[in-house]
């Protein structure tokens, strides 16, 4: 029994042991596979699947696992191809930021470019425009255009349209044989298309550029050119269609300028052209005042003479007329003593006007000085006072002064202070019809300030500024009412300014006006007595 049992142990251990083998087998070949995936799908590989031999729990791992590996197959397809899709879209981004970096910087060069072009146009307009010496502006115009163009000679050209042919206006490094044959280089209108360089941009207006002169066939002037060393031009009209002048850049190496050094030429030309006009017409307005100069130096000497010869009879016609009207040389009857009183009224007032033109011809002239000296300024309107109170007397107008007792000495021409105050105190007395006439002085702000106030016909405010032009009064009117040349305004006008001071005058009409002139207490200049 004991060896029945030992053996029937025996026999159970072994078939426990082949159970327990087999299902050991049964069990880790699977969990291999498994692992072995995992291995592989951690190294990225997820297209192998795990063969799936049982429906238990290990063969429902395996599907379950082999599912999971399906997805993340996708997944990562997915994420593939998203990664693929953003690298493009990198690359396709980093293309267009470098073609915009070159734009950029395309742009900045030509953005600096013109920067440079328009500081450069600057200081070339502010040169030209600088001066307005023809000379000094044409030398400057032909130094920018040589720099600008990087060439070696400029020459700029005149159409004389009378005469048909160019003339030369101004150039810098071209040699006197070449100029010479250009200045004699016709340009009649029939042929302008096919001529000269210079004649051509005459007839089109548009600027012309021979990059190598010795290969331009039949060109007039060629053998010329080439013996100045000579192989490149571009000619520029200055001005609009139609301009009369051109200006040419050479160089002795050929080649073509850039459209931007053409650009910048042609802005140069045409602001040119303007310097150019300016210049001259200066020149002109300047040669015109100073032959305006020489005539009224001409016009002021023949009044002086004239004023001076008539002034001499005249006294003497008027000395022989006092004579006779004090019966030096018998006595008079009341019937001449009429017409003789009105001969020296007129003579006299013949005297004040030929006395003022010989006045302001010998300002004109600068042949007046003032005589200075020390004078009361009382003592000098009274004098003004004393000489016009008949006249005043006359029209029965009252005639007052107004004068400071504690006014200091002044310095000054008195004689021509008087000539001032008479001028216009007689101005008030000629256009005041009925009232009162004043003259009055004062010290302000360490200035004498006269003042003749009157209660006349007034000055309408727009002709108060003519007033003290020569010849020039308030109106026509005035003249043929109540005479005058309009002399004694201007000359007034001129000795106050010769004081260093000024005039003006404020008015209403039908109100009366008042003359104002400032001079210093102590003026300077002209001459002492």
């Amino acid at each position: 029994l004991a060896k029945l049992w030992g053996g029937i142990t025996v026999a159970f251990l072994a078939v426990s042991a082949v159970v327990i083998y087999g299902f050991s087998r049964r069990i880790t070949k699977p969990v291999k596979q498994l692992t072995e995936q995992a291995q592989k799908i951690a190294a990225g590989q997820l297209e192998e699947q795990i063969a799936v031999q049982s429906r238990d729990e290990i063969g429902q791992l395996a599907t379950a696992f082999n599912r999971m590996t399906g997805s993340l197959q996708v997944t990562m397809n997915d994420r593939a191809q998203a990664l693929a899709e953003l690298q493009e879209l990198n690359r396709t981004l980093e293309d267009r930021i470098r073609q915009r970096t070159l734009e950029l910087e395309e742009r900045g060069v030509a953005l600096e470019h013109s920067l440079e072009d328009v500081r450069a146009m600057g200081e070339v307009s502010r040169t030209i425009g600088s001066s307005l010496d023809l000379g000094e502006v044409l030398n400057t115009i032909s130094t920018h255009a040589l720099r600008l163009a990087g060439a070696d000679a400029c020459g700029i050209f005149e159409l004389d349209a009378a005469r048909e042919h160019l003339v030369i206006v101004w150039s810098m490094g071209l040699d006197e044989k070449l100029l010479k044959n250009l200045e004699g280089t016709r340009a009649p209108g029939e042929a302008r298309a096919n001529g000269d360089p210079i004649v051509r941009v005459l007839a089109t207006g548009q600027p012309l550029q021979i990059p190598d002169l010795a290969a331009e066939a039949r060109l007039p002037g060629q053998e010329e050119y080439l013996r100045a060393g000579l192989r490149a031009l571009l000619a520029l009209p200055m001005g609009s269609a139609g301009a009369s002048h051109i200006m040419v850049v050479y160089r002795r190496e050929p080649g073509r300028l850039d459209e931007r050094a053409v650009e910048l030429l042609s802005t140069l030309a045409n602001q040119s052209r303007v310097a150019i006009d300016n210049a001259r017409l200066f020149k002109e307005l300047d040669d015109k005042s100073r032959q305006l100069e020489a005539a009224s130096r001409h016009k002021s000497d023949f009044l002086a003479n004239v004023s001076h010869e008539l002034r001499t009879p005249m006294n003497a016609i008027l000395g022989f007329n006092e004579l006779i009207l004090d019966q030096a040389y018998g006595p008079i009857s009341q019937d001449m003593r009429r017409p003789l009183t009105d001969i020296q009224q007129s003579g006299k007032h013949l005297l004040r006007v030929i006395n003022d033109v010989l006045d302001l011809s010998k300002i004109e002239a600068g042949r007046m000085q003032l005589v200075l000296g020390e004078y009361a300024v009382a003592d000098t309107v009274a004098a003004v006072r004393a000489s016009l109170a008949s006249l005043a007397m006359e029209k029965g107008l009252e005639f007052v002064t107004s004068v400071p007792e504690d006014l200091p000495l002044a310095y000054g021409d008195s004689k021509r202070i008087v000539q001032c105050l008479t001028n216009l105190a007689g101005n008030a007395l000629k256009f005041t019809q009925m009232g009162r006439v004043e003259i009055g002085a004062e010290s302000v702000n360490g200035e004498l300030r006269f003042r003749v106030s009157d209660t006349g016909i007034g000055i309408p405010g727009e002709r108060i500024g003519g007033l003290f032009a020569e010849f020039q009064q308030a109106d026509a009117t005035i003249s043929r009412d109540f005479g005058g040349t309009g002399l004694g305004l201007s000359i007034t006008k001129r000795f106050v300014e010769m004081h260093g001071g000024r005039v003006w005058a404020e008015s209403e009409v039908g109100q009366g006006s008042t003359f104002f002139f400032t001079i210093p207490l102590r003026a300077e200049g002209g001459r002492s007595s």
